[in-house]
């Protein structure tokens, strides 16, 4: 899995051909978006924040860059998929304001499936101001 998706040429295949965007905080972790903006929506890849900054606010900026993102390339929906097992990211990730919307199970071979959900936000086009 990680040659398969996360690693230097994997990463370098994305960013190239498969329109993937990395943003990374170094040495702390990274967000991976992939904006469709025909559909208004973009897929959030891949985030991840070191263990230890866990609960920091890191992986909250990180979300918050890439609904900046989605405001910035008129995508009204960010999606992503989640493991079903996984409690703590379905959890941060409800906390964000997703939701689930539907199972998915994908084969990805050598008998081994993805068992996830699908979440989603809405976007609004515009940011919120937390001072009205």
């Amino acid at each position: 899995m990680l040659a398969a998706f996360q690693s230097a040429e994997a990463i370098t295949r994305q960013i190239g051909a498969e329109g993937y965007e990395y943003y990374l905080a170094p040495g702390e972790g990274y967000l991976a978006l992939v904006p469709d903006p025909a559909k208004q929506s973009m897929f959030l890849s891949k985030i991840y924040v070191k263990e230890h900054l866990r609960r920091t606010g890191l992986g909250r900026a990180m979300m918050e860059l890439a609904e900046a993102r989605c405001r910035e390339t008129g995508c009204r929906e960010l999606w992503l998929t989640v493991n079903r097992h996984n409690a703590g990211s379905i959890a941060f990730y409800e906390k964000m304001g997703f939701r689930k919307t539907n199972p998915l199970v994908t084969d990805i071979g050598g008998g081994f499936v993805m068992d996830d959900w699908r979440m989603a936000k809405t976007i609004p086009l515009a940011a919120a101001n937390p001072t009205e």
